[in-house]
């Protein structure tokens, strides 16, 4: 079995014992590829000094070997599992992360190499044979009927063939159980056929039986397809500890021990802390490195032994494995196939979720439909109810685009799962992108359709003729507000602010339509708002297109009237707004000066989508910023350096 190198820092060469012998006569054959960490820490600043999360780890294991990371709460498993895998944490992470001669980047991490995190997210609504399918179609450059029988192995080697027709669910959505998930998750990347592979805890949430099936097969895996497989785990059975071929034992941020997982005994017992009989070694080990339950001296005195003992290990010979050279890279789809399997993946999932468009278009048509009943007397066009008709129009166009707060939600989830999938090399950003513009723009549509059918041509009586430039105005606001929620989704990690946030906005738009308040009236800077926010340039046009081609009752021409017309019913004065739609615009705009009689639709149409791709814009910087969401660790030099200074 190829070996696993550790090396500690300081400590001095030994030349005595049995395990020391044992870990030099373990080797075979040539490994296809390695994997390095070198002199690898952290550090973060706590209350005006510096704390060291990681201290000069540096490892190194084969291709065809199961590299455990171990260690109680707090030990570093995964601020390490982090910096392995190029994720983003917290503080300064110093060491150098290689595969063969290449240093791993973004692009060869995301055509080698899969990362399976501890928080499982998949699409709730897809089946769970849809999911492995999709990955298969987005991953393989294969046939259809190779890809068919991959899918079909990993159903069956994961034991989730009972339950392939099952939707995969989540904590809201009944699916899956836990545990068929998690495997779920390992088969999605297995798919990949990946050269490393890095598992978060994978046995999390299975059965002792599952985890011991799990862990077998990708020790099985690992060897037959001659693949890195690094996984953190916190407290193995004994039957998954017997799987592992390399462990690396963490306690503080330092090695406690680093190598052959079956020679641990060996080592433990040469330090005078044999493992005791009838118990789980993984137990013990756990024991033996946590300072929250054992003596902290004692725990010390193992991490000052595997300074000594460990670097006197003599450096294993890789057979000219230092020489290889970066491994090859796979094909891979082209950008238009990526799209064409995500524009299918998400119709799918548009068509079987109710919470982005299925829920809002329900509720579009419900909320529409109480206004249009409270001002049902607005049908008539008299008088007497044209304001009660721009009433009307202003809830039209607020509540809908309110409700698009659901949207922040279902995106927030939605992206999870798209950066994993991303990171992984399942597709790029811009296909998705793509994809998901592609169908939001017509969803747009049906929403308006579903707002203003019945609710306004049918119960409001509308004005029937200006029905799709109408639709356009209210689908291109309803877009301004989607890509607000887009831009709320990705801008925090926690789905409620995002939420917060976006009712924030819609509050400010619908506050400063230029109808609650006169936009002369509202102070620096808040008047910038007026001018920011796509809702006033809305409700302009939308009033313009609903009144202008109208004809309104009560009114009989006057030439002593300064207008040129009067209204005999009305004694007051104060609703009398003309005869033509035009007058009655004339009539509003001289309280509400965002109500103009002249036709500004296609300027105030511009405005609202140039408002849109604004959010847009930040929406895909935050989002591919995230997507990256690589962190090479600065090389060592740089600590050293500034150690120096």
């Amino acid at each position: 079995m190829p070996v696993t190198m550790c090396a500690a820092a300081g400590g001095s060469a030994t030349d005595s014992n049995e395990w020391v012998s044992s870990v030099t006569r373990r080797s075979d054959r040539e490994p296809r590829a390695v994997l390095r960490l070198k002199d690898a820490s952290c550090v973060v600043k706590s209350k005006r000094e510096e704390k060291e999360l990681l201290k000069g780890i540096s490892v190194s294991v084969n291709s065809g070997n199961v590299l455990a990371i171990m260690g109680p709460s707090g030990a570093g498993k995964t601020m390490l599992m982090n910096l392995l895998a190029l994720e983003r944490g917290p503080g300064r992470r110093f060491g150098s992360v290689s595969l063969n001669k290449a240093q791993l980047t973004t692009k060869l991490f995301s055509q080698l190499c899969a990362l399976v995190p501890q928080m499982d997210q998949h699409w709730a609504f897809l089946r769970c044979r849809e999911t492995l399918e999709m990955a298969a179609d987005l991953y393989l450059r294969v046939s259809t009927q190779a890809k068919r029988a991959r899918v079909d192995d990993l159903l069956i080697k994961m034991g989730l063939e009972k339950c392939q027709d099952l939707r995969v669910g989540n904590q809201f959505v009944p699916g899956l159980s836990g545990g068929q998930r998690r495997r779920l998750s390992i088969a999605i990347a297995l798919i990949k056929d990946p050269l490393v592979i890095f598992l978060d805890e994978p046995t999390s949430g299975l059965d002792a039986a599952a985890a011991s099936g799990v862990m077998s097969f990708l020790t099985q895996m690992a060897r037959n397809t001659d693949t890195i497989v690094v996984c953190t785990i916190h407290q193995p059975s004994f039957r998954v500890f017997q799987d592992f071929d390399q462990l690396l034992l963490l306690s503080g941020g330092e090695m406690a021990y680093c190598g052959p997982a079956q020679e641990a005994s060996l080592y433990f017992a040469s330090i005078k802390h044999p493992f005791p009989e009838n118990e789980n070694p993984a137990d013990y080990l756990l024991d033996i490195a946590n300072p929250e339950f054992t003596e902290a001296s004692a725990v010390e005195e193992v991490l000052r032994a595997w300074q000594t003992l460990g670097s006197g290990v003599p450096q294993p010979k890789l057979s000219g494995a230092t020489e290889l050279d970066p491994p090859p890279r796979p094909p891979q789809h082209s950008c238009f196939t990526h799209i064409r399997v995500l524009l299918k993946r998400h119709a799918i999932l548009i068509l079987r979720d109710p919470t982005m468009y299925t829920g809002r278009m329900v509720m579009n048509m419900i909320s529409c439909c109480f206004f249009a009943v409270v001002y049902i007397k607005a049908r008539e066009r008299s008088q007497s109810q044209a304001l009660n008709r721009l009433w009307m129009m202003i809830w039209f166009v607020g509540v809908p685009a309110n409700l698009g707060v659901v949207a922040v939600f279902g995106l927030n989830a939605e992206f999870v799962t798209v950066r994993k999938e991303t990171k992984n090399g399942m597709y790029g950003f811009g296909s998705y992108l793509v994809a998901q513009t592609l169908l939001q723009v017509p969803l747009m549509f049906v929403l308006t359709f579903f707002a203003v059918t019945i609710p306004g041509y049918g119960i409001a009586n509308m004005h029937g003729a200006q029905y799709i430039q109408f639709a356009c105005v209210f689908a291109a606001n309803l877009w301004c507000f989607e890509c607000m929620a887009q831009f709320c989704a990705v801008s925090a990690e926690n789905p409620l602010l995002g939420m917060l946030a976006f009712m924030n906005f819609w509050f400010a738009a619908f506050l400063f339509n230029g109808i609650m308040v006169p936009e002369t009236d509202v102070v620096w800077p808040l008047r910038a708002l007026c001018l920011l926010l796509p809702m006033k340039y809305s409700l302009a046009s939308l009033v313009y297109v609903e009144f202008h081609d109208t004809q309104w009752e009560g009114v009989v021409a006057d030439s002593s009237s300064p207008r040129g017309f009067s209204c005999p019913e009305d004694t007051t004065g104060l609703a009398c707004y003309g005869q033509s739609g035009v007058q009655v615009l004339q009539s509003f705009s001289i309280n509400f000066r965002a109500i103009s009689a002249e036709d500004n639709v296609w300027r105030d149409v511009s405005a609202i989508v140039a408002i849109a791709l604004c959010f847009k814009f930040f929406y895909v910087v935050i989002a591919g910023l995230k997507c990256r969401g690589i962190a090479p660790p600065s090389p060592p030099t740089a600590r050293r350096s500034n150690q120096s200074r």
